[in-house]
């Protein structure tokens, strides 16, 4: 089933927040307007200009579990037996209280 929702940004993180742990793809469509003059990294020469982006995500999903089961298979172990900690990243993820 397909379901279309336009949410403004207090809307989408109050989303985010009710979802809890549940695992879900999602698509956002954005728009960002650049003004004329404005300096991004180089003033845009054409007026005003609308870019559109389609961007497609996945949320809540344990990347440190799907890994272990990965390394589990190919090694021919059980999964509580592989150790995988993740290395550092640009990005911070957001957590629940109990830290998930």
């Amino acid at each position: 089933m397909k379901t279309t929702v336009k949410l403004s940004v207090p809307e989408m993180v109050g989303f985010l927040k009710t979802i809890g742990t549940q695992s879900m793809f999602i698509s956002v469509d954005t728009a960002t307007i650049l003004e004329k003059g404005k300096k991004i990294k180089v003033s845009c020469p054409f007026g005003n200009v609308t870019k559109y982006a389609v961007r497609t995500g996945w949320l809540n999903i344990k990347y440190n579990d799907a890994v272990r089961r990965r390394i589990a298979t190919k090694l021919g172990v059980e999964v509580k037996e592989v150790e995988y900690t993740n290395g550092d990243v640009w990005f911070r993820h957001l957590m629940t209280e109990d830290g998930k």
